[in-house]
């Protein structure tokens, strides 16, 4: 059985894109109805579908991922009315409309520039880091042609050793024999 949910979003919900970001989620889950800025700051939207998929689209609506803050929303259910046949958003002035895609714009611009500055910095420390490392591999090349020198300075030593050993040993042997 169709219902109707009429919700009422309250927070940083106009001006950020909110109202398109929500009709393109209605249109995937096939959601019918209307979504309009309201003179409050808030966002007021009228929805007709299954229950589940209207508790599921507000699932969604409470974990946007953009420019949104949402701090609180009513919902109210209803007998649906079968008026709505797609979702559509609900514009307000033109001039206020046009101000409000400049805000968002801008606004999204900032925060994009912040997080480039952010990622820039991030690779400015993995940078630094790398070169620490890149040192500490250089110090390892070093320590490890080191112990090699030594290595072969010890094998040679205990060539040497052998040698001297089977002397002394061809020497006892002939002592013995005398």
């Amino acid at each position: 059985m169709s219902l109707r949910a009429t919700i009422r979003v309250y927070g940083e919900v106009q001006g950020v894109a909110f109202r398109s970001t929500i009709k393109r989620i209605a249109n995937k889950m096939g959601i019918r109805g209307t979504i309009e800025n309201r003179d409050d700051g808030s966002v007021w939207l009228v929805c007709e579908a299954q229950k589940q998929d209207i508790e599921l689209f507000i699932v969604k609506i409470k974990n946007i991922d953009t420019l949104t803050h949402i701090t609180g929303m009513q919902v109210e259910y209803s007998v649906a009315t079968g008026e709505y046949k797609t979702f559509h958003i609900v514009l307000g002035d033109m001039q206020e409309e046009l101000l409000s895609a400049v805000i968002t714009g801008t606004t999204f611009l900032e925060r994009v520039s912040k997080g480039i500055e952010s990622i820039k910095a991030q690779n400015e420390t993995i940078m630094g880091q790398n070169k620490t490392i890149i040192g500490q591999n250089d110090t390892l090349i070093e320590y490890a042609k080191d112990n090699s020198k030594q290595n072969r300075t010890i094998m040679g030593q205990n060539d040497t050793l052998i040698e001297y050993a089977k002397d002394n040993s061809k020497q006892s042997g002939n002592m013995l024999m005398s």
